[in-house]
């Protein structure tokens, strides 16, 4: 192995890597990345899970919909576990959710929850309950620029 992509693989990157090591022609430059604020990325990052799923919207809207259903009952899990003290349960829930929230583009999100994740593994209750009221304030903020994302989206189709 002489190169490495990391993990989740976004086709601009593994084209890089590709590019790399054949003959570039034909191998397609990836785009420039766009003027979204820094803040606003980290909360929903559409563009990135776009760019991962091809531009497959339909089945961008059907991942979105499931996490956006799952997440609130992911969370009643999580707070049962916290007063439990099943810290290895909570682990994994949030580690779970980290890996979503990455797929999905919630760079925010996805933050939140890896904090989460070591408090719960490092058996840390109280941290962890703050942690889990942060998850689940980064998730509404989520939420909204999932909508506001999606309007976008809407009237960027309508104009065209």
């Amino acid at each position: 192995m002489d190169d490495y992509v990391s993990k989740p693989i976004q086709p601009s990157s593994l084209i890089e890597v590709i590019a790399r090591w054949i003959d570039n022609e034909g191998v397609r430059k990836p785009e420039p990345p766009s003027a979204a604020s820094p803040r606003a990325k980290e909360i929903f990052d559409k563009e990135m899970v776009m760019e991962r799923l091809d531009g497959d919207e339909t089945f961008f809207r059907e991942l979105l919909g499931m996490f956006l259903d799952d997440v609130p009952i992911q969370l009643e899990r999580m707070q049962n576990q916290l007063k439990e003290e099943d810290f290895g349960a909570l682990e994994r829930q949030a580690h779970t959710l980290k890996g979503a929230a990455m797929s999905l583009g919630g760079m925010g999100l996805q933050k939140a929850a890896l904090e989460l994740e070591v408090a719960a593994r490092n058996h840390e209750p109280d941290r962890a309950s703050i942690l889990l009221g942060s998850f689940e304030k980064e998730f509404a903020e989520f939420g909204k620029a999932v909508a506001a994302g999606m309007q976008d989206g809407q009237e960027d189709r309508r104009e065209a």
